[in-house]
């Protein structure tokens, strides 16, 4: 009976600790990000003598051991750049930083939040290359780096993230040409934003696959060749945005595109 006990209450101690092992990682995650920024005093509340779900901007799960689930801190004068250490926040579903000062790189350690469902990075400051672990954020749905002076090519990883439904890297220096077969990777995508780029290349056919697309912006870029006539199979697009592109068109072809858009929504 004794020894029962003892291994009953060794296993209590020993789930404890696991538990307390969990939540620290996340605490000790958040405040190596504190410590890579300013806010003016945004992150005052952001201490060890307090519950870091209670901290500004943290929404933690309700089932033990606490993990943080958000941390949305948009707005918020926030300067400085983004620690690495925010990829061990694996249970994260949202991560809202957009409208600060940020600078620097995107870590690719966002790679290991594969139950991140909302990344928002825009209107920073943020410089270089989309980090190729970023293909790895299997639930993605919402993937907003626009307004940043990101550049370099889109990585082929992202093709992976076959959840996504709104992709925004517009206004920035990005560079390259769209993949021939991006109608099929991304059959859930409502809204594509590659403008103000310095994307080249032919518009692929291929985005006449993107059956949920609502939203198309690919206007000031360096596109060119026809506009594919097959865009008019996007059934519920509402917006297209075309402009300031080196796209062709004669008296002969180059217009179908504007009568297959009839068959649009809008």
């Amino acid at each position: 009976m004794a020894m029962g006990v003892m291994i009953l209450l060794w296993s209590f101690v020993t789930i404890q600790m696991m538990i307390t092992m969990v939540s620290a990682g996340d605490e000790a995650a958040l405040l190596a990000f504190k410590a890579q920024v300013s806010g003016g005093g945004s992150l005052a509340s952001w201490n060890s003598s307090s519950d870091f779900c209670s901290w500004e901007g943290v929404t933690c799960s309700r089932q033990t051991p606490k993990r943080a689930v958000a941390l949305s801190l948009h707005r918020m004068a926030l300067t400085g750049v983004l620690s690495p250490a925010l990829g061990n926040l694996t249970s994260l579903q949202t991560l809202n930083l957009s409208f600060n000062g940020l600078r620097g790189n995107i870590p690719g350690s966002l790679g290991n939040l594969h139950l991140l469902q909302n990344l928002d990075l825009s209107d920073n400051q943020l410089q270089g290359s989309i980090p190729p672990g970023l293909g790895s954020m299997q639930s993605i749905q919402i993937l907003q780096l626009a307004r940043n002076n990101l550049s370099g090519m889109l990585p082929l990883s992202l093709n992976n993230l076959s959840s996504l439904e709104t992709f925004d890297v517009g206004s920035n220096m990005l560079s390259g040409s769209i993949p021939v077969d991006i109608g099929n990777k991304f059959p859930h995508m409502e809204v594509l934003n590659l403008g103000a780029n310095h994307f080249t290349g032919t518009i692929p056919s291929s985005l006449s696959n993107l059956s949920d697309l609502v939203v198309l912006i690919l206007e000031l870029n360096r596109f060119s060749g026809y506009v594919p006539p097959t865009l008019g199979r996007l059934g519920v697009l509402q917006e297209l945005y075309l402009a300031e592109n080196r796209l062709e068109a004669n008296d002969e072809e180059g217009w179908e595109f504007i009568t297959s858009l009839a068959n649009c929504s809008a």
